[in-house]
């Protein structure tokens, strides 16, 4: 289950149902534009994290900054990834609206790419 603009139905769901089958899916920029407490959601969850979205923004709006554009705080998402079960793969959100005049696609990608590496591997 991806946390959303309301976690009300993930975290009924999540503390009700114990299956192995049934986990977070963590959407770092959707948990620092939408929630109150950013972060601790994957705290909370860190036994049943399945599957990793990254991306950034300002805080705002669910803009799909690259990681490192933004205001996430990725120090943070790096400390909860690494005190996880977590050890699968990460997706790059890097479908964002447009894709900036002057930067082809594979620029894009890469952007988004470099900056996920740089933010959880410094």
């Amino acid at each position: 289950m991806e946390n959303v603009r309301s976690n009300t139905a993930l975290t009924t769901i999540l503390d009700s149902v114990a299956s192995p089958m049934l986990g977070l899916c963590y959407d770092c920029g959707h948990d620092f534009v939408w929630s109150k407490t950013p972060y601790e959601l994957p705290r909370r969850y860190q036994d049943r994290l399945f599957a990793v979205h990254l991306h950034d923004n300002m805080g705002i709006n669910d803009e799909h900054l690259a990681p490192g554009e933004g205001m996430v705080n990725w120090a943070n998402v790096r400390d909860i990834i690494d005190a996880s079960s977590y050890e699968g793969s990460y997706t790059l959100e890097s479908d964002s609206a447009v894709i900036p005049a002057g930067r082809t696609p594979l620029e894009h990608l890469l952007l988004h790419y470099k900056g996920a590496k740089a933010m959880l591997f410094p």
